[in-house]
Protein backbone atom coordinates (compact mmCIF):
# COMPACT_ATOMS: atom_id res chain seq x y z
CA UNK A 1 0.00 0.00 0.00
CA UNK A 2 3.25 2.12 0.20
CA UNK A 3 3.22 2.46 -3.13
CA UNK A 4 -0.37 1.61 -4.53
CA UNK A 5 -2.36 4.37 -6.27
CA UNK A 6 -5.93 5.11 -6.59
CA UNK A 7 -8.29 7.45 -8.76
CA UNK A 8 -11.26 8.75 -9.26
CA UNK A 9 -13.23 8.30 -12.62
CA UNK A 10 -16.07 10.33 -13.21
CA UNK A 11 -18.83 11.66 -15.87
CA UNK A 12 -21.67 13.83 -15.79
CA UNK A 13 -23.96 11.99 -13.43
CA UNK A 14 -21.50 9.59 -11.77
CA UNK A 15 -18.08 8.90 -10.28
CA UNK A 16 -16.50 5.78 -9.23
CA UNK A 17 -13.17 5.03 -7.02
CA UNK A 18 -11.08 3.04 -8.67
CA UNK A 19 -8.85 0.87 -6.10
CA UNK A 20 -5.31 -0.56 -6.40
CA UNK A 21 -6.29 -3.08 -7.86
CA UNK A 22 -8.38 -1.55 -10.89
CA UNK A 23 -11.98 -2.32 -9.40
CA UNK A 24 -14.58 0.26 -9.17
CA UNK A 25 -16.53 1.42 -6.45
CA UNK A 26 -19.67 3.89 -7.46
CA UNK A 27 -19.25 7.13 -5.32
CA UNK A 28 -22.38 8.44 -3.54
CA UNK A 29 -21.75 12.26 -4.13
CA UNK A 30 -24.96 13.51 -2.39
CA UNK A 31 -23.44 15.76 -0.43
CA UNK A 32 -19.99 16.55 -2.07
CA UNK A 33 -17.75 14.33 -4.31
CA UNK A 34 -14.73 14.88 -1.65
CA UNK A 35 -17.29 13.31 1.22
CA UNK A 36 -18.27 10.43 -0.98
CA UNK A 37 -14.91 9.60 -1.99
CA UNK A 38 -13.63 9.76 1.54
CA UNK A 39 -16.51 6.98 2.49
CA UNK A 40 -15.89 4.93 0.03
CA UNK A 41 -12.16 4.73 1.04
CA UNK A 42 -13.28 3.82 4.67
CA UNK A 43 -15.46 1.25 2.74
CA UNK A 44 -12.90 -0.50 0.59
CA UNK A 45 -10.69 -1.00 3.95
CA UNK A 46 -12.69 -1.58 6.43
CA UNK A 47 -14.39 -4.69 3.99
CA UNK A 48 -11.07 -5.92 2.80
CA UNK A 49 -9.70 -6.19 6.33
CA UNK A 50 -13.15 -7.98 7.58
CA UNK A 51 -12.35 -10.48 4.15
CA UNK A 52 -8.74 -11.12 4.97
CA UNK A 53 -7.54 -13.77 7.49
CA UNK A 54 -5.85 -13.04 10.90
CA UNK A 55 -2.23 -11.68 10.69
CA UNK A 56 -2.83 -10.25 6.85
CA UNK A 57 -1.83 -6.95 6.08
CA UNK A 58 -4.05 -6.98 2.36
CA UNK A 59 -5.76 -3.68 2.05
CA UNK A 60 -6.93 -4.87 -1.83
CA UNK A 61 -9.42 -7.08 -0.95
CA UNK A 62 -12.92 -8.36 -2.31
CA UNK A 63 -15.05 -5.90 -4.43
CA UNK A 64 -18.70 -5.63 -3.86
CA UNK A 65 -21.76 -5.41 -5.92
CA UNK A 66 -21.22 -1.87 -6.93
CA UNK A 67 -18.00 -2.42 -8.21
CA UNK A 68 -17.74 -2.30 -12.40
CA UNK A 69 -14.36 -3.56 -14.29
CA UNK A 70 -12.31 -1.46 -15.70
CA UNK A 71 -12.64 0.78 -18.85
CA UNK A 72 -16.31 0.99 -17.77
CA UNK A 73 -18.43 3.13 -19.97
CA UNK A 74 -19.27 6.69 -19.90
CA UNK A 75 -15.66 7.64 -17.98
CA UNK A 76 -14.59 10.60 -19.46
CA UNK A 77 -11.51 11.37 -17.30
CA UNK A 78 -9.39 10.00 -14.58
CA UNK A 79 -7.25 11.76 -11.67
CA UNK A 80 -4.52 9.94 -9.30
CA UNK A 81 -4.77 10.46 -5.25
CA UNK A 82 -2.13 9.99 -3.23
CA UNK A 83 0.05 8.27 -5.78
CA UNK A 84 2.74 7.41 -3.16
CA UNK A 85 0.95 8.00 0.12
CA UNK A 86 -0.12 5.60 3.12
CA UNK A 87 -3.65 5.32 2.91
CA UNK A 88 -5.15 5.97 6.13
CA UNK A 89 -5.58 2.81 8.33
CA UNK A 90 -9.22 2.28 8.82
CA UNK A 91 -9.19 2.86 12.63
CA UNK A 92 -8.77 6.70 12.39
CA UNK A 93 -11.78 6.68 10.63
CA UNK A 94 -15.44 6.71 12.54
CA UNK A 95 -18.76 4.62 11.29
CA UNK A 96 -20.92 6.79 13.62
CA UNK A 97 -20.94 10.33 15.46
CA UNK A 98 -23.29 9.05 18.04
CA UNK A 99 -22.19 9.55 21.44
CA UNK A 100 -20.97 6.32 23.12
CA UNK A 101 -23.61 5.52 25.98
CA UNK A 102 -22.17 5.07 29.26
CA UNK A 103 -20.96 2.43 31.78
CA UNK A 104 -21.43 2.73 35.74
CA UNK A 105 -18.04 2.74 37.41
CA UNK A 106 -17.93 -0.40 39.70
CA UNK A 107 -16.22 2.25 42.58
CA UNK A 108 -19.33 3.64 44.63
CA UNK A 109 -19.59 6.29 47.14
CA UNK A 110 -21.07 6.27 50.69
CA UNK A 111 -24.08 8.63 52.24
CA UNK A 112 -23.17 7.01 55.70
CA UNK A 113 -25.72 4.19 57.05
CA UNK A 114 -26.37 2.73 60.17
CA UNK A 115 -24.17 1.00 63.45
CA UNK A 116 -24.98 -1.10 66.21
CA UNK A 117 -22.05 -1.73 68.64
CA UNK A 118 -21.65 -3.36 72.28
CA UNK A 119 -19.71 -0.51 74.38
CA UNK A 120 -17.15 -0.98 77.36
CA UNK A 121 -16.32 1.50 79.67
CA UNK A 122 -14.07 1.69 82.44
CA UNK A 123 -15.48 2.91 85.82
CA UNK A 124 -13.93 2.29 89.12
CA UNK A 125 -14.70 0.35 92.53
CA UNK A 126 -17.93 -2.07 92.63
CA UNK A 127 -19.48 -0.73 89.16
CA UNK A 128 -16.82 -1.48 86.66
CA UNK A 129 -16.92 -2.03 83.90
CA UNK A 130 -19.86 -0.25 82.23
CA UNK A 131 -21.63 -2.28 79.38
CA UNK A 132 -24.00 -1.92 76.79
CA UNK A 133 -25.16 -1.11 73.11
CA UNK A 134 -24.88 1.71 71.19
CA UNK A 135 -26.78 2.82 68.00
CA UNK A 136 -25.10 5.11 65.45
CA UNK A 137 -26.73 6.90 62.38
CA UNK A 138 -24.66 8.97 59.77
CA UNK A 139 -25.40 10.97 56.97
CA UNK A 140 -23.18 11.91 54.24
CA UNK A 141 -22.02 15.80 54.22
CA UNK A 142 -19.69 15.82 51.62
CA UNK A 143 -16.19 14.11 50.65
CA UNK A 144 -15.63 11.54 53.46
CA UNK A 145 -17.33 13.59 55.93
CA UNK A 146 -20.47 12.59 58.04
CA UNK A 147 -23.21 14.07 60.55
CA UNK A 148 -23.89 11.43 63.20
CA UNK A 149 -26.27 11.00 65.78
CA UNK A 150 -25.43 8.77 68.64
CA UNK A 151 -26.93 6.72 71.77
CA UNK A 152 -25.22 4.39 73.92
CA UNK A 153 -26.13 3.34 77.46
CA UNK A 154 -24.21 1.21 79.66
CA UNK A 155 -24.71 -1.02 82.71
CA UNK A 156 -22.61 -1.71 86.18
CA UNK A 157 -21.41 -5.23 85.56
CA UNK A 158 -19.30 -5.68 88.65
CA UNK A 159 -20.14 -6.49 92.36
CA UNK A 160 -22.70 -3.73 92.03
CA UNK A 161 -24.68 -5.35 88.86
CA UNK A 162 -28.27 -3.57 88.13
CA UNK A 163 -27.42 -0.30 90.31
CA UNK A 164 -25.81 1.95 88.19
CA UNK A 165 -26.88 3.07 84.94
CA UNK A 166 -25.77 5.62 82.19
CA UNK A 167 -27.47 7.16 79.29
CA UNK A 168 -25.98 9.32 76.66
CA UNK A 169 -27.46 11.00 73.39
CA UNK A 170 -24.54 12.91 71.12
CA UNK A 171 -24.05 14.75 68.07
CA UNK A 172 -21.22 15.80 65.79
CA UNK A 173 -19.28 15.38 62.69
CA UNK A 174 -17.04 11.99 61.51
CA UNK A 175 -14.20 11.52 59.03
CA UNK A 176 -13.92 8.78 56.95
CA UNK A 177 -14.15 4.98 58.52
CA UNK A 178 -17.15 4.06 58.75
CA UNK A 179 -19.71 6.34 57.66
CA UNK A 180 -17.85 7.14 54.45
CA UNK A 181 -15.04 4.57 53.99
CA UNK A 182 -15.69 0.97 54.20
CA UNK A 183 -12.27 0.18 54.72
CA UNK A 184 -9.77 2.16 56.45
CA UNK A 185 -9.71 4.47 59.52
CA UNK A 186 -11.46 7.25 61.07
CA UNK A 187 -12.24 10.01 63.84
CA UNK A 188 -14.76 11.77 65.28
CA UNK A 189 -16.08 14.49 67.76
CA UNK A 190 -19.29 14.10 69.52
CA UNK A 191 -21.21 16.82 72.38
CA UNK A 192 -24.08 16.01 73.80
CA UNK A 193 -25.74 15.34 77.10
CA UNK A 194 -25.98 12.64 79.80
CA UNK A 195 -27.80 10.92 82.93
CA UNK A 196 -25.70 9.23 85.09
CA UNK A 197 -28.34 7.51 87.97
CA UNK A 198 -27.64 5.07 90.57
CA UNK A 199 -30.57 2.79 92.48
CA UNK A 200 -27.63 2.05 95.57
CA UNK A 201 -28.74 2.83 99.30
CA UNK A 202 -26.49 5.70 99.82
CA UNK A 203 -26.36 7.13 103.04
CA UNK A 204 -30.38 6.85 103.83
CA UNK A 205 -31.07 7.61 100.52
CA UNK A 206 -32.61 5.45 98.14
CA UNK A 207 -31.21 6.36 94.60
CA UNK A 208 -29.06 9.37 93.36
CA UNK A 209 -28.89 10.90 89.84
CA UNK A 210 -27.70 13.61 87.52
CA UNK A 211 -27.32 15.23 84.19
CA UNK A 212 -23.89 16.10 82.83
CA UNK A 213 -22.92 17.81 79.48
CA UNK A 214 -20.20 15.43 77.10
CA UNK A 215 -18.01 15.70 74.90
CA UNK A 216 -15.63 12.85 73.03
CA UNK A 217 -13.55 12.55 71.04
CA UNK A 218 -12.70 9.02 69.01
CA UNK A 219 -10.83 6.81 66.56
CA UNK A 220 -12.46 3.92 64.29
CA UNK A 221 -11.36 1.36 61.76
CA UNK A 222 -13.18 -0.34 59.70
CA UNK A 223 -13.17 -3.55 57.23
CA UNK A 224 -16.08 -3.93 54.63
CA UNK A 225 -17.15 -8.16 55.50
CA UNK A 226 -19.87 -8.35 52.44
CA UNK A 227 -22.84 -6.31 53.04
CA UNK A 228 -21.99 -5.23 56.57
CA UNK A 229 -18.54 -3.26 57.78
CA UNK A 230 -16.97 -4.66 60.96
CA UNK A 231 -15.62 -2.09 63.14
CA UNK A 232 -13.99 -1.47 66.41
CA UNK A 233 -13.45 2.41 68.02
CA UNK A 234 -11.98 3.53 71.03
CA UNK A 235 -13.49 6.96 72.70
CA UNK A 236 -12.42 9.67 75.44
CA UNK A 237 -15.40 11.20 77.09
CA UNK A 238 -14.88 14.11 79.38
CA UNK A 239 -18.48 14.81 81.87
CA UNK A 240 -19.30 17.99 82.78
CA UNK A 241 -20.40 16.33 86.41
CA UNK A 242 -20.94 12.66 87.67
CA UNK A 243 -21.88 10.01 90.43
CA UNK A 244 -19.58 9.19 93.93
CA UNK A 245 -21.19 6.70 96.17
CA UNK A 246 -19.43 6.60 99.78
CA UNK A 247 -18.71 3.97 102.12
CA UNK A 248 -18.44 1.00 103.36
CA UNK A 249 -18.28 0.63 98.97
CA UNK A 250 -17.03 3.28 97.89
CA UNK A 251 -17.64 3.95 93.48
CA UNK A 252 -17.54 6.58 90.92
CA UNK A 253 -18.18 7.42 87.09
CA UNK A 254 -14.91 8.88 86.25
CA UNK A 255 -15.27 12.51 85.19
CA UNK A 256 -12.88 11.58 82.06
CA UNK A 257 -13.54 8.11 80.97
CA UNK A 258 -12.19 5.64 78.10
CA UNK A 259 -14.98 3.92 76.10
CA UNK A 260 -14.16 0.37 74.32
CA UNK A 261 -16.54 -0.48 71.27
CA UNK A 262 -17.13 -2.88 68.84
CA UNK A 263 -20.03 -3.97 66.08
CA UNK A 264 -20.92 -3.69 62.74
CA UNK A 265 -22.40 -0.95 60.23
CA UNK A 266 -24.83 -1.24 57.57
CA UNK A 267 -23.40 1.29 54.89
CA UNK A 268 -25.70 3.42 52.51
CA UNK A 269 -24.45 3.31 49.11
CA UNK A 270 -24.54 6.74 46.47
CA UNK A 271 -24.61 4.93 43.50
CA UNK A 272 -21.94 4.78 40.96
CA UNK A 273 -20.59 7.16 39.17
CA UNK A 274 -21.35 8.04 35.49
CA UNK A 275 -18.32 7.68 33.22
CA UNK A 276 -18.53 7.73 29.68
CA UNK A 277 -16.77 5.00 27.18
CA UNK A 278 -13.88 6.49 24.89
CA UNK A 279 -15.33 7.57 21.78
CA UNK A 280 -14.38 6.49 18.54
CA UNK A 281 -12.19 8.61 16.21
CA UNK A 282 -13.94 10.21 13.79
CA UNK A 283 -12.73 12.49 10.72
Amino acid sequence: MESASIGVECDATNAWLIWTDGSKTTIDARTNIVEGTLDAIEDRIARAKRASPPGSSSAGGSSSATEQPPGGAGATGTSTVGSSETPPDDASFGTSETPAPTERSSSMDLEGGVGLALLTEFWSGDYSPGVGPRLDVGVGLGRKLSFVISEGARFAAGSGSGQMMTFDLQAGIAYGAPYQTRTGFGVMMLFGAERLASSRDIGGYQGLWTWAATASLGARASLATGPLDAWIGVDGMLRSDTIETGQPRPASVPTLSAILSIGCFLPAFAGGKEEPRPQTASR
